[in-house]
């Protein structure tokens, strides 16, 4: 059975497993926001025993290792400020994520992302790191990929622009409407971490020199 870390520490966060006492902070600082969720596979939490009953969920999951949710919070002050999650299927890893929208745009997702993706690589029954993401936010990424503020937790880590598109549209509506049992594809992304020399290249390429 794979042993995922109760707590992770970055330079600014502490990632930490779970409690019941942290229904009321997930409930009012994103799980009830519309825009927050618009983009999310999970539907926007209506009252706070949605939350609650998210939270014994996680509890399971810990348990039986299928899956490791971590709260994130702010070492400065310990402010709950968002979720983020590794689905455990045989040798992958889903990454899952969520943050309030007042600290979008600070780099705390991908400060979060990147210290759950080191670990999940040191992990040997390991092999592929993936994530979804939809169309609209995925166009939000454009091209080519520099690690940037936004959605570094893609640009950072390798990204294909041979990847499966959604469909147009709202896709929870489009998947709600599939036959049941109907096959849907696993997109094949898969996680790496950076070589210095595409580091390097990116430098020369889009690092803001000037041309005589």
């Amino acid at each position: 059975m794979l042993l995922a870390p109760k707590t992770i520490e970055t330079y600014r966060l502490i990632l930490r497993c779970p409690t019941l006492a942290d229904a009321g902070a997930i409930f009012a600082s994103y799980a009830q926001d519309e825009q927050v969720t618009r983009y999310l596979s999970w539907v926007r939490h209506s009252s706070i025993r949605d939350t609650v009953g998210y939270l014994k969920r996680c509890a399971d999951v810990w348990a039986n290792a299928t899956a490791f949710p971590w709260v994130i919070t702010k070492k400065e002050d310990k402010q709950l400020i968002g979720m983020i999650e590794l689905l455990i299927c045989e040798y992958r890893a889903e990454l899952a994520y969520v943050l309030a929208k007042p600290y979008w745009k600070n780099g705390y997702m991908s400060e979060a992302a990147q210290a759950v993706i080191e670990w999940a690589q040191s992990q040997p029954s390991i092999y592929r790191i993936w994530a979804v993401c939809d169309v609209s936010v995925l166009a939000q990424t454009a091209f080519p990929i520099i690690p940037d503020a936004a959605m570094t937790v893609f640009a950072a880590l390798g990204y294909s622009d041979e990847l499966p598109r959604w469909p147009t549209g709202e896709a929870r509506d489009i998947l709600l409407q599939l036959p049941a049992g109907q096959r849907i594809m696993q997109p094949p992304i898969l996680f790496r971490k950076v070589e210095d020399a595409e580091i390097v290249n990116w430098t020369e390429q889009f690092g803001g020199a000037t041309q005589e």
